[in-house]
């Protein structure tokens, strides 16, 4: 019997990918794994994360194998098309005996419509966009949209199941992976890979670091600078705070921003700094590991106003493991975290009001903000690079994990 060779797949670059591909290497790397572990990624997230080439270099089993970077977003079908077509042929290439799909959701098309490989592959991956339960959009008064967004990922999530290369699903939503079983295919939950790291500054040395002025609350802002993050109502929900609570708030926006909304964000600043009291800090860019927990550590709340969003945040668990309450949606499972663990207080995300309302209850009451130091500590033990990782690769090599 040939010795297993393991494929972790990726052709996303943006967000947690690059973290979680690293975790998985150097988890893999530490321990004395049969068979070899290639790594196929894209020259994006290489460049961002060098150290995951370090860490493969130190490891004689593993390689690492660049993908081509995928075009710019076209049509659902055409996207999906080209995604099937790189994966494939990258397999044919290596003929692994498992594949891990860091990002599931992106091959759902590819499985229901003719991947299928003439060798003995089993492929497993991790579905971050779950559908919601019905009784979760029935309790947020969803749209008719949403009822149709519903059914129409039911019905392909079903179809997909039926793919025979494919084994295991990991979902980074425990209620999920509840709910929904399979005959043929592990449905497992899996907890969110972050790393819990200490800061290398006092949160007073951030603080001066980044300006922060004195009696001032710093408020977080961190991530991808988008408008399905939420950033355009964050910013019309400071201005809606009264002159009072305006002149306590300090906001950080840390993170990158695409190219194209650049500008209109840049606009949006200045208007508001001309027409606020709020201090606002820009870091627009990609932060270290270092850097980011610092930034974590010397804030007062942390925000994910996130859009309409289903799946899980590296943010909510970095907020949690250094004891920082946050602002977020009330949507899908970062909202259903927030209520079941005392994370913050969850609100209507789309609604500039809503967040203004949560940030001055938040300003004038903090001893009433629901938040719960002991739930959020527990919350952040869990969600843990080790245990992400162990789950999977017990999983992939049949081991009790």
């Amino acid at each position: 019997m040939n010795p297993p060779h393991i494929v972790l797949f990726d052709l996303n670059a943006g967000g947690h990918h690059g973290q979680y591909v690293k975790q998985l290497a150097q988890y893999w790397c530490s321990r004395t794994f049969q068979g070899r572990l290639s790594i196929m990624v894209t020259p994006s997230l290489l460049e961002n994360h060098t150290n995951l080439v370090e860490i493969v270099k130190q490891c004689d089993r593993a390689d690492i194998r660049e993908l081509p970077e995928c075009p710019p977003c076209q049509s659902l079908t055409r996207t999906a098309r080209i995604q099937g077509r790189i994966l494939k042929n990258s397999l044919n290439e290596l003929k692994p005996t498992h594949c891990l799909l860091l990002d599931f959701d992106l091959f759902q098309l590819s499985f229901i419509f003719g991947l299928r490989f003439k060798y003995p592959v089993s492929i497993s991956g991790i579905y971050f966009r779950p559908f919601l339960h019905l009784k979760d959009l029935l309790r947020l008064g969803a749209s008719l949209s949403d009822f149709v967004r519903h059914i129409r990922k039911r019905i392909i999530f079903a179809a997909t199941l039926r793919n025979p290369h494919l084994t295991c699903l990991f979902s980074l939503d425990p209620y999920f992976s509840e709910k929904h079983s399979s005959p043929t295919v592990r449905i497992l939950s899996l907890p969110d890979g972050v790393e819990p790291k200490h800061p290398s500054a006092s949160p007073s040395e951030t603080r001066r670091e980044y300006g922060v002025k004195r009696d001032r609350e710093l408020v977080l802002f961190f991530g991808s600078l988008a408008e399905r993050k939420g950033i355009t109502q964050t910013l019309e929900a400071i201005r809606l705070l009264s002159p009072d609570n305006q002149t306590k708030l300090c906001l950080a926006l840390v993170g990158a921003v695409a190219p194209a909304e650049e500008q209109a964000l840049m606009d949006k600043l200045d208007l508001l700094q001309k027409t606020s009291d709020v201090q606002i800090i820009k870091a627009l860019r990609f932060v270290s590991d270092t850097e980011m927990i610092n930034l974590f550590s010397a804030s007062d709340l942390i925000l994910l106003p996130y859009q309409r969003h289903v799946g899980s945040s590296g943010v909510l668990v970095r907020a949690a493991q250094v004891g920082k309450p946050v602002l977020g949606s009330n949507y899908g499972l970062i909202g259903r975290y927030i209520r079941d663990f005392g994370l913050g207080i969850a609100v209507e995300s789309s609604i500039p009001a809503d967040i203004a309302s949560g940030l001055s209850q938040w300003l004038e009451s903090p001893q009433n903000f629901p938040f719960d130091a002991k739930k959020a500590s527990l919350f952040g033990e869990h969600h843990t690079a080790e245990h992400f990782s162990k789950v999977i690769f017990s999983e992939i090599y049949g081991v009790p994990s």
